[in-house]
């Protein structure tokens, strides 16, 4: 009946008949269950499978068997003792480490931004946490979630598993801002597709376009050799055509000021007039610049990461930021008060403490703060001190990375760095070595924001409650009684003054280092501190010496700031380094204190050696970093220290001059002893022996 008159194979023919069997068959099996439910129960196990499901022959299935019963495939455990069917739970398909794994990747500062307010948080059962920002489609991150892991995972599920704190972006967080090199190239790109010349919405998909990895940094900057040449295909229909694209950029407003006119520079979105031939020519130019910005973004936290998995005893991370001021608040508060401008602004500087611990990480909070408005370099250190002396109390520090935005005027500038060059081990006696990583420009929100809004909203929460606090003690009083799991620090400003004095230098002596803009990594050597700091244009922690990778430069080595500083401890206790007065410890430490800073003075007069041993001209062996080299002192700075230029050995035993001079300042402890000059090695002049080596 099924066929009718049309003509088939043989085949057809068994195979239709086997299935018009097969339905009979259970017709038959249906009638003969009669009204056992174990029966039934058994009979849709057998029948009710994944492939009726796949093809949707359910339906079919119900009709042409009378197993109106039939609900579709249920995976079951039978109980042996009571032969029950039970349901399998949907959530045992995706396991712990799976949940753990998507938890971990929506919290990546580079999936995620996390909103610094104090209002901007969830809850959920109980549980309060920060919101955080997304800063692409689930789509996108399904898929680079997908590159990064070894199983399979649906879109469904990795939208399931997102953290209830992670949210998309809406119209209400406009205020969450962009970098401006993000913001304009996202309408550059928009505009060009808007116009039909190319086929991507966004940045991410001309990226992919370009790339093999849009998460792998060599990619980025256009070293790979597989992705390299690749291009952006455009079609340019009317290269002449007029547009209009909008574009963030700086204004010169004049505006009037007591009578006077005043002009000044302000941000704004401006409308541009421009063709699409020019359009294509402008993101040609451009785009170079934003995958290195990309690139440095990826770069920096992928380093973060891996240097806060791998800590040992002895090295800790510290993650730093001003927090937006607290203005105090009363419960009740007149009109005056109200629109007044009488209410105490409070400095938060907060951040989070990264240690090695008994399971892993473990993670400490923190907060200094501080009546005192000022933000600048000298406030920094002073915020910073008693972090520095309660993470020495915790553990026997002797490496330190901290993790900061890249602000000119508070971390990132000339006066920073000559601190951290000359009076670092004033703050950390017991270091070795020390970095300060700085995070791309406009991406620099992390951890430390989340203190601060939690501190800032449970002041906010106890004044709701009636409790006033409209002064910096109150303040600390009560998050000191409410906000356990925090550690809090008060920072007076007479302190502030007070370092500002002790370290006070004419910074017009202190020349900027060339190309701080690119800077991201500052490294400090304790045993190098005569060739100053080192200079990368991206974080590297694999590299103890010279960076191999990103090395700039390198800085703030004068002599005459060397001899100024260590007049400076002279100057500061009324002395003058015939005549020392302090306790000298069994490694020749003098340990002196001035306004709570430790400092150890090296006492250098070591078995009644001076400078007068030495003159210019003459020949040494010094000891750098646990290796010995022969060279030529070159001049004698002051008491205690002589510049000596370096030759590197070479094979046989011999030794010739680098290709550029390594000429660096060394402590006389480090010279070993002089020795005679070099002498040519055979016919060839540009290798030399010592005969008293």
């Amino acid at each position: 009946m099924i066929l009718g008159k049309e003509k088939v194979s043989s085949e057809v023919r068994k195979r239709l008949l086997f299935g018009e069997v097969i339905s009979t068959e259970l017709k038959e099996s249906v009638k003969r269950t009669g009204k056992s439910h174990n029966s039934k129960k058994m009979l849709q196990r057998v029948v009710a499978g994944r492939v009726l499901k796949k093809y949707r022959m359910l339906s079919v299935a119900k009709k042409h068997c009378n197993l109106s019963y039939l609900a579709g495939p249920v995976h079951k455990n039978v109980r042996s003792h009571s032969k029950r069917i039970q349901c399998q739970a949907r959530g045992k398909v995706l396991t712990d480490y799976m949940k753990n794994d998507v938890t971990r990747f929506f919290e990546n500062d580079d999936v995620s931004r996390i909103y610094p307010g104090k209002k901007d948080c969830l809850t959920k059962n109980g549980v309060k946490k920060q919101k955080r920002l997304l800063s692409n489609t689930l789509q996108n991150l399904h898929k680079k979630f997908s590159d990064t892991v070894s199983y399979g995972i649906s879109y469904a599920s990795f939208c399931r598993l997102k953290p209830f704190w992670i949210v998309t972006p809406k119209h209400s967080d406009r205020e969450m801002r962009k970098c401006i090199i993000h913001a304009n190239t996202e309408l550059l790109v928009a505009k060009l597709y808007e116009e039909k010349i190319f086929q991507y919405k966004n940045p991410d998909e001309v990226l992919l376009s370009l790339c093999c990895d849009s998460s792998y940094p060599k990619c980025l900057r256009r070293m790979c050799n597989n992705c390299k040449e690749k291009c952006i295909l455009y079609e340019v229909p009317d290269a002449e055509k007029q547009i209009t694209l909008k574009k963030w950029g700086n204004e010169e407003v004049t505006y009037l000021s007591k009578g006077t006119e005043t002009k000044i520079k302000k941000m704004i979105k401006k409308e541009v007039a421009t063709t699409c031939k020019d359009l294509v020519i402008q993101l040609e130019t451009t785009f170079n610049k934003y995958m290195n910005h990309v690139a440095n973004i990826v770069h920096q936290y992928k380093e973060y990461s891996k240097v806060k998995s791998e800590l040992t005893p002895g090295t800790v991370v510290l993650h730093v930021d001003f927090s937006e001021n607290y203005a105090c608040k009363y419960n009740e508060k007149i009109q005056s008060v109200h629109f007044g401008g009488g209410r105490q602004q409070i400095i938060l500087h907060t951040g989070v403490l990264y240690s090695a611990g008994e399971s892993g990480t473990s993670v400490k909070s923190f907060c200094s703060i501080s009546p005192s408005l000022r933000h600048d370099t000298v406030a920094v250190w002073s915020h910073l001190q008693p972090v520095f002396q309660w993470a020495q109390d915790k553990e026997n520090l002797h490496t330190v990375h901290i993790l900061s935005d890249g602000a000119g005027s508070q971390y990132k500038n000339k006066t920073a760095f000559y601190i951290m060059s000359n009076f670092l081990d004033r703050f950390l006696p017991t270091i070795e070595n020390f970095t300060w990583n700085f995070s791309e420009s406009g991406h620099g929100k992390g951890a430390p924001d989340g203190v601060g809004g939690c501190l800032k909203r449970t002041a906010d929460r106890l004044v709701a409650e009636g409790k006033d606090v409209s002064n910096f003690e109150t303040f600390v009083k009560v998050l000191e009684d409410n906000c356990k799991g925090v550690k809090l620090f008060t920072v007076k400003e007479k302190e502030i003054e007070s370092l500002e004095e002790y370290l006070h230098l004419e910074e017009k002596k202190i020349e900027a280092f060339k190309g701080t803009l690119q800077v991201h990594q500052v490294v400090y050597c304790s045993r190098k501190r005569s060739s100053g700091l080192q200079f990368r244009s991206s974080s590297c922690f694999s590299c103890q010496q010279k960076c191999v990778h990103f090395f700039l430069g390198e800085g703030y080595k004068s002599k005459k700031n060397m001899e100024s500083y260590y007049r400076k401890d002279n100057e500061i206790n009324g002395e003058n380094e015939s005549e020392p007065n302090g306790s000298v410890d069994e490694s020749g430490f003098e340990n002196t204190h001035y306004e709570g800073i430790t400092k150890n003075v090296h006492n250098y007069n070591i078995g009644g050696v001076t400078d007068d041993t030495y003159s210019v001209g003459e020949w040494v062996l010094v000891n750098y970093d646990g290796i010995k080299y022969p060279g030529e002192i070159t001049s004698i700075v002051f008491e205690h220290a002589v510049e000596v230029s370096v030759m590197h050995p070479a094979a046989g035993g011999t030794y010739k001059w680098p290709t550029l001079p390594d000429r660096l300042l060394y402590n006389l402890k480090d010279v070993v002893k002089k020795i005679s000059g070099p002498c040519p090695s055979g016919s060839r002049a540009a290798f030399f022996v010592f005969k008293d080596l």
